[in-house]
This record gives structure tokens, sequence and C-alpha cells, in this order.
């Protein structure tokens, strides 16, 4: 395989820690400001896609690692492996899942944090779902006494 940067050569480990932290004292603040009604609920809705969005890119980011370490394999190398067909075999562990590799089984799941930050996530879109019933049940009672009143 290829040889392994050096963590400072590696922006991810700078820029991921930098925006998972900002993520979440975002989601806390926004969370605080829902609950003291100073925000409305399209806050909860759009710090969802945006965390969606990030959890996508960075488990393409992620992944793309696996893919080049594992394809780009050094040509001068003891063992070169073959497939049955007679190409080049990968070392590409599975993002999400099983697969056997050789002699040896890769597993690859989620654990207690990204657990968490799924609950958080869907607490989000909890919060938001029952601030936008809330705003709707106002606005009709709104219609309600204005045409009353007309």
């Amino acid at each position: 395989m290829k040889t392994l940067p050096k963590p400072e050569d590696m922006w991810e480990f700078t820029v991921f820690p930098i925006v998972i932290g900002g993520m979440a004292a975002l989601g806390l603040l926004i969370g605080l400001l829902g609950f003291f009604n100073r925000i409305n609920y399209p806050w909860f809705f759009g710090w969802f896609i945006v965390m969606t969005i990030l959890g996508f890119l960075g488990m393409y980011d992620f992944n793309a690692w696996m893919v080049d370490y594992g394809t780009n394999l050094d040509p001068n190398a003891i063992m070169k492996l073959q497939n049955p067909d007679g190409t080049p075999m990968s070392y590409k562990p599975p993002l999400l899942g099983h697969k056997k590799m050789l002699n040896f089984d890769a597993y690859s799941y989620p654990r207690l944090g990204a657990y968490l930050m799924l609950v958080g996530m869907f607490l989000t879109l909890v919060a938001g779902y029952i601030g936008r019933t809330k705003k709707r049940v106002e606005a009709r009672k709104i219609v309600k006494k204005t045409l009353a009143t007309n």
C-alpha cells in the first residue's frame, strides 16, 4: 500500500474537529434560542439539513481515502495478490457493513458517537415539527379570530 501521510499532512485532522464542534455548539445555541422563543422552527430544519450535508461529505472524504489507499498499491510491493480473473486485488474495507478480505473479515459499523449524533438530529427534527405545528395552530386562531370579527 501507499505510505500513510503524517497527521499534519491531512487537512481533515484540523478541519473536522472544528466543524463538528461548531455544528454541535450551533445546535445547542439553536435549541436554547428556540426554547426561549427567540427563533422559529425553520432554524431547526436548516441546522438538520446542513448537518446532514456535512455528514455525507465527511463519509465521502473518508471513503475517498480508503479507495485511494486500497486500490493504488505500490508496484514494488513484495506481495502481489490477484483476483481470480487476474486483476490486482484491492484492499478497500467497507464504509459500512462487512467484507471478506483474503483470510480475514472486515467490519465497519457506527459506534456510540454516531448513534448519539443521530439521536440529536432526530430530536432536532422533532423540535422543528413541534414548532411548525405550534405556528400553524396560532395562525389558524388568528384567521378564525379575524373572520369572526368581520
